[in-house]
């Protein structure tokens, strides 16, 4: 049995790299940018940084099925760039959410990006000329499933899309 060439206490998990596991998890932490400390614990280092958790906490909250414990209006929480610059440009006030509600279309399922409170209307946030028509049928469908729900679709920058027109993107 070969031990760790970093430490030389423990059996080795790694053999490309010759180190025990306490080893290798240290170096692969040191080697990763720094996102700060878990958010949960606010003692060890963030390991999954959608979440902003480390992964004992994360995994805690995976176990015990714990609420997320990021708020659903945190730019943290928020999956896509455009969608953070769609706040920034878009939202002058606190009354809306992420990702409010889950519509059933015909045998799969749709999340709106965002809920504006203060207008009472979905929103969704096309970042590219091919993500619009990459998920064009999707809203199609839902605007024809749902006539009465108030939805939009706007660009990163805030601005309306308007389907009529030749759709002018800038580059991001």
């Amino acid at each position: 049995m070969e031990l760790c060439s970093e430490c030389g206490k423990r059996p080795i998990l790694n053999k490309k790299g010759r180190l025990c596991k306490v080893c290798y998890t240290k170096q692969r932490l040191e080697n990763l940018p720094d996102y700060g400390l878990c958010i949960y614990c606010r003692r060890r280092p963030v390991t999954h940084i959608r979440r902003q958790l480390c992964a004992a906490c994360y995994n805690l909250i995976r176990k015990k099925g714990l609420n997320d414990p990021l708020p659903a209006k945190s730019p943290e929480y928020v999956h896509h760039n455009c969608e953070i610059e769609f706040i920034k440009n878009f939202f002058a006030h606190p009354n809306w959410q992420y990702q409010p509600a889950t519509f059933r279309l015909n045998g799969t399922t749709y999340n709106p990006d965002f809920y504006d409170g203060e207008r009472n209307v979905f929103i969704e946030v096309s970042g590219s000329r091919q993500a619009y028509h990459a998920n064009k049928p999707k809203y199609d469908t839902f605007k024809s499933l749902f006539p009465k729900v108030p939805f939009e679709i706007r660009k990163t920058d805030g601005s309306l899309l308007n389907e009529s027109d030749r759709i002018d993107w800038q580059a991001a």
